[in-house]
């Protein structure tokens, strides 16, 4: 993955989430977004 997205950062799996992951891991994905913005 990291030959096709240069600037690739990292990668997080969510065992059991779904298609909808927003929505049924939204306490851990809104986690990841607010560590993510932290950065800049």
């Amino acid at each position: 993955m990291k030959r096709d997205v240069p600037l690739l950062e990292d990668v997080v799996v969510i065992e059991g989430a779904g298609h909808f992951i927003h929505q049924e891991r939204a306490d851990k994905i809104n986690t990841y977004i607010y560590d993510f913005f932290k950065k800049f």
